[in-house]
């Protein structure tokens, strides 16, 4: 999907800021994500007969990964990617999409938390920009 002319075109468009988690919670894409997020993770760890790594992956929602990401907006990079790689003993990067390996591949953190993910600040092009999944509006001008 990422690689398709229409995504790359919303991508460039989108802003480069990042929202509060109070904000965050206002937005009906980020809620839906998390709900997503949410079902999926529950759906994975039963598939796989560890559903009690849920307390570890899902601390910063008291076990729920949907209230997690919605509590902790892009503070969730800062909980998450480390939890996860020490459950699965393999490094993640939820900025990329890659939020359990190959068992869990979602929409990219960067595309809501630029800042999170390093894409703002940087001397690269739109273009460079939008292969990273950030948003092209983080290219310097």
């Amino acid at each position: 999907c990422n690689k398709t002319d229409i995504y790359q075109e919303q991508v460039k468009s989108l802003p480069c800021e990042e929202r509060t988690p109070e904000e965050m919670r206002q937005n009906a894409n980020w809620t839906a994500w998390s709900f997503q997020l949410g079902v999926k993770v529950v759906d994975l760890l039963e598939r796989f007969r560890v559903s009690h790594w849920i307390s570890l992956l899902c601390a910063g929602g008291n076990g729920n990964c949907s209230e997690m990401l919605i509590n902790l907006g892009c503070g969730v990079k800062d909980e998450w990617e480390p939890a996860a790689s020490q459950a699965l003993n393999k490094e993640v990067n939820v900025c990329s999409g890659d939020w359990a390996g190959d068992y869990l591949f979602m929409k990219p953190l960067s595309l809501m938390c630029p800042e999170t993910c390093g894409c703002s600040g940087t001397n690269l092009t739109e273009d460079e920009l939008v292969a990273r999944n950030c948003p092209g509006k983080c290219a310097a001008t």
